[in-house]
């Protein structure tokens, strides 16, 4: 798959060709191969390949332990040929940096982009990513991405089947993730992101990436999901799915920890800070929902959604199934989001139409999802958009709330519009004179 190009200044892979060459040790190579095994963080290996003496293992912590080692067992002897006749194995649960003192910082080559604005609020912005062949059967991939204005990169390696050729840059997005956490998060226990899985799915007639991740602060742990229609490229498909999942958390966590800082909102110097409240007007809010089971067999479902200044109330009926749960809960939120675009000044002959192309529900490990795939119909061209969520609270908030993540892009889309076409008096809420 061709990559996209990346900056000079966070440097390049280095081709298959190169590796070679360059005469890459059995144990360096070793270790890369573990890094892609579902699980395991890192990995360090003692001793040749015909007489391997110790593997020590960082796995994450929501992985079976014996299950780790299987893996790891089976990597080494048929992907690396080793032999381990008299190898010791050490699995160590891999945890966040929580000492007193923080280790110190990496010294990276970090650019502040000529297109950052200054917001606080800016999501993680994907740079570039390249995907290429290590060795036949075995991929790496490395992701590139932007957060206030500076680049960070992360890197696995693994197979180039599925699940392995989802799971790999799915874990090179969060190590990029990862490196941005470390170098913003200026707090010394810092928050810690696991990924779960990463998974395709078929909805409709369209593939969808699905990843699924624990983020931990404060020894508080919560869910993270996302989806994103895959268009010929599962590896691009899993990084935009990464990104979405942990957009929002990661910015508030560098959020908070610079305004405890600073006693208020962050900026770049030389930068104005983005109007406030610029970050919620770019999301349609639920204000509320309710689920009505009739007398005969029948189900009613309604919502009410706020945005661009208004509130809408939407509702469906159909008959009452687990199926007409999802589907009625994603169709009736679809019908509502669509009135608050036309608000927002959407025309459907100019900007297009939506409709609702499947949902369905996903199981994976100890995750119950709800996945929900729309299509937007513009200029003749059938754009697919997907959203997931936990179904945790319940199966029809979870349709209703994919569908709002499904959505999101566009209703930003129309919301810069507005922003952009705005005078400062509109934006600010006030006149010049009173905000000198």
């Amino acid at each position: 798959m061709p990559g996209v190009t990346t900056p000079a200044e966070v440097g390049t892979m280095q081709s298959a060709s190169e590796r070679r060459s360059l005469g890459l040790p059995w144990h360096e190579f070793a270790e890369l191969l573990l890094q892609g095994v579902p699980g395991v963080v890192s990995a360090t290996i003692e001793g040749g390949q015909h007489s391997v003496s110790e593997v020590r293992v960082w796995y994450e912590p929501t992985w079976p332990v014996g299950e780790v080692i299987d893996a790891v067992h089976e990597c080494l002897t048929k992907e690396a040929r080793a032999r381990l006749a008299v190898a010791r194995f050490h699995a160590v649960v891999a945890v966040p940096d929580r000492r007193a003192e923080q280790r110190a910082r990496p010294n990276r080559t970090l650019r502040t982009s000529d297109g950052y604005d200054g917001s606080p609020d800016a999501p993680l912005r994907l740079v570039g990513h390249r995907v290429e062949e290590v060795r036949p059967g075995v991929v790496g991939v490395e992701v590139w991405v932007e957060l206030q204005g500076r680049t960070f990169s992360g890197a696995a390696i693994g197979p180039d089947v599925p699940p392995g050729s989802l799971r790999t840059p799915a874990l090179a997005t969060l190590r990029a993730v990862h490196s941005c956490v470390q170098v913003l998060y200026k707090c010394p226990m810092q928050p810690g992101l696991v990924l779960e899985s990463a998974v395709q799915v078929t909805v409709g007639s369209s593939q969808i990436a699905v990843v699924a991740l624990t983020a931990s602060e404060n020894a508080r742990p919560s869910s993270l999901t996302a989806a994103c229609a895959d268009e010929g490229g599962s590896s691009l498909a899993v990084i935009l799915a990464m990104l979405q999942a942990t957009s929002r958390t990661v910015t508030r966590w560098v959020n908070e920890t610079e305004q405890s800082e600073g006693g208020g909102r962050a900026t770049t110097p030389g930068r104005e800070a983005a109007p406030s409240g610029t970050a919620t007007q770019r999301r349609l809010t639920l204000v509320d929902f309710e689920v009505d089971h009739g007398p005969s067999g029948d189900l009613g479902v309604g919502v009410r959604l706020a945005g661009f200044g208004e509130a809408v109330d939407r509702r469906r009926n159909g008959s009452d199934n687990e199926m007409a749960h999802l589907q009625l809960s994603a169709s009736v939120t679809l019908d509502a989001v669509f009135d608050l675009l036309q608000i927002g000044g959407w025309n459907e002959r100019r900007d297009g139409a939506l409709r609702h192309a499947g949902t369905c529900r996903l199981r994976t490990g100890e995750h119950d999802i709800v996945v929900v795939l729309v299509e937007a119909l513009m200029n003749g061209h059938r754009v697919p958009l997907a959203g997931a969520t936990s179904a945790d609270s319940g199966v029809e908030r979870a349709s209703i709330t994919a569908t709002l993540q499904a959505t999101n892009g566009l209703v930003a889309d129309r919301t810069g519009t507005m922003l952009r076409a705005a005078s400062p008096r509109e934006i600010d809420g006030a006149p010049p004179s009173a905000r000198a």
